[in-house]
């Protein structure tokens, strides 16, 4: 009941967007009941805090608890909160394994294209040339299914061994040379 009553407490404190309080709340809870009911919420609320406050290192400690229990409502989240952090801080390998994760294991798609277009940045940041292409040609792709499938126009019939086929059409996503990802990348125009 104690255990309860001192979260409580501190969720409060976290829903009224008071997150000094909050904070100190919640590291009092986790002190006292370091096993408790609510362990999970309040290391996931605290690093939600400790972000928003710049305390990056303390975020990455919570973030990281959350993602080591099982598979949990915050999973997702604190990937995607870690994988920012990480870039953040320019734990450019950290970033690059957590938004691999994320990739695999998001249910929301708006996660899943954040993780794609990331691993796009971080490896071209890291001059891993091919990788980021692909990871270009992965967003193109989704892009030109996503439009494609509103519109009945198909593109031209193109000569090339490399070129993709969207409904039996072919495309020019993968015909175009890695220096225009590269340029593309490096000019933020993929975004």
């Amino acid at each position: 009941e104690l255990d309860s009553t001192t979260y409580v407490i501190a969720e409060n404190a976290y829903l009224s967007s008071n997150c000094d309080k909050a904070t100190r709340d919640f590291t009092n809870y986790l002190k006292q009941y370091s096993k408790g009911l609510f362990t999970l919420n309040a290391h996931y609320y605290r690093a939600d805090c400790e972000a928003k406050s710049n305390f990056n290192e303390e975020a990455i400690k919570d973030f990281e608890y959350v993602i080591s229990q099982s598979q949990n409502k915050f999973t997702e989240k604190s990937l995607l909160a870690l994988g920012i952090l990480y870039q953040k801080i320019n734990r450019t390998d950290d970033a690059i394994s957590i938004y691999k994760k994320l990739e695999i294991g998001a249910s929301r798609e708006s996660d899943k294209k954040m993780a794609e277009k990331s691993l796009m940045k971080l490896y071209f940041k890291n001059e891993e040339f091919d990788s980021a292409s692909a990871y270009a040609a992965i967003i193109l792709r989704e892009e030109i299914f996503r439009i494609s499938s509103k519109k009945t126009k198909s593109f031209g019939d193109l000569n090339s061994k490399n070129s993709l086929k969207v409904r039996g059409k072919t495309s020019i996503i993968e015909t175009l040379p890695t220096k225009y990802w590269s340029e593309c990348i490096a000019s933020s125009a993929c975004d």
